[in-house]
């Protein structure tokens, strides 16, 4: 509840600073969706950070099991395995 009302009423909560993620991050999401659960500041957040990426689809949110992206879903997360230092 209060995460809602501070996004209503424009509160600090809503508007969180975001920091660079301390491990390397694969952010994959289907572009094709009424509404995002993400900020466009989040996905220059995890781009800019060393090692990270953003892999938008253009599909909905189960981007991840529509048999057109599955290949393209799974390239990207071997690539981003294989390149991860961790």
């Amino acid at each position: 509840l209060r995460m809602w009302q501070a996004i209503a009423s424009r509160d600090r909560i809503a508007n969180p600073p975001f920091t660079a993620p301390a491990v390397p991050v694969l952010f994959m999401y289907g572009s094709s969706k009424p509404f995002n659960f993400h900020s466009k500041r989040w996905l220059e957040c995890v781009a800019a950070a060393e090692g990270s990426k953003v892999a938008a689809f253009p599909s909905d949110h189960w981007f991840f099991v529509r048999s057109k992206h599955r290949d393209a879903v799974n390239a990207e997360m071997k690539a981003f395995i294989g390149q991860s230092k961790l």
